[in-house]
């Protein structure tokens, strides 16, 4: 292997071992429903899409709803694709 190769795998590597520890806290703090600091901004567009969609994100969703949703969605998509030339 050449040293461009070696390089880029040691940058790649020491890019992963700095970003796992924020970005685990971040994730630990929005699994947990805490507020994150991308909460104000991104809170009212997920809110508007959740009211386009008629979601109502305080209620729990069904066995047969969660069944549903993946069933409806994988038909419509192999009917997109059965229909496109």
């Amino acid at each position: 292997m050449t040293l461009n190769g070696w390089l880029q795998m040691a940058i790649v590597l020491a890019t992963v071992l700095l970003a796992a520890v924020p970005l685990g806290t971040f994730m630990a703090q929005v699994y947990a429903g805490k507020s994150t600091f991308l909460a104000p901004v991104l809170g009212p567009v997920e809110r508007g899409f959740y009211a386009l969609a008629g979601v109502n994100p305080a209620r729990e969703q069904g066995w047969r709803a969660y069944t549903h949703s993946p069933c409806s969605c994988s038909m419509r998509q192999a009917l997109r694709c059965s229909t496109q030339s």
